[in-house]
């Protein structure tokens, strides 16, 4: 079947729309291809024809979305020296416009999360981190790039999960104490790159 045809499109987004849902009000270990199928109104044929179990669904999800989340640490700028205040905010910016563009589909992720999940997303983040201060360090000190790259992924995977754990914290709360604190630090540490 040809991926680029609107109905398998429409199909793997009714899949993916139903396992989430599913995810929303059950445990992963409750629900079945069986189940997904229901919620999708498609049948377990269907199903085979995009993916070969749930885990392979459930991690096309984490990939796809691991895909979107990358873009946003990306630097846009060729050397640390052309940093400043504004590439900062616009570096805030994006991350936080990035989580709140996928904050469903995160938040059911985070949510039902066993460890795996956090782990894939911090690594995602710290290899993102790390080839872009490939191209921006004064020097090769590899140890200062994977440092901050563990640094930053860090932070920020534990300041994302924090937020989206938390149902009484606010995407705007989010957004100025990410300011607050991440400018600052970036300020600080692309000094040493």
């Amino acid at each position: 079947m040809n991926k680029n045809d609107l109905r398998y499109r429409k199909t793997e987004f009714n899949l993916y729309n139903s396992y989430l849902t599913l995810l929303e009000k059950i445990s992963d270990k409750e629900i079945t291809i069986t189940k997904i199928c229901e919620q999708a109104l498609c049948s377990r044929n269907t199903f085979y024809l995009h993916y070969t179990s749930k885990d392979h669904l459930h991690e096309s999800m984490v990939t796809a979305l691991l895909e979107k989340m990358a873009s946003a640490f990306m630097s846009h700028v060729e050397h640390a020296r052309q940093i400043s205040t504004k590439h900062y905010i616009s570096y805030n910016e994006a991350i936080i416009n990035s989580v709140i563009e996928n904050k469903r589909v995160l938040t059911v992720f985070i949510k039902n999360d066993d460890g795996s999940f956090f782990k894939q997303f911090n690594k995602n983040i710290e290899s993102t981190v790390y080839h872009e201060t490939s191209s921006l360090s004064q020097h090769e000190d590899l140890t200062t790039r994977k440092l901050f790259a563990a640094y930053l992924s860090s932070s920020v995977t534990g300041f994302i999960f924090e937020w989206l754990s938390n149902d009484d914290i606010t995407d705007e709360a989010a957004k100025k104490a990410l300011h607050q604190i991440h400018i600052h630090t970036m300020s600080t540490v692309t000094k040493t790159l």
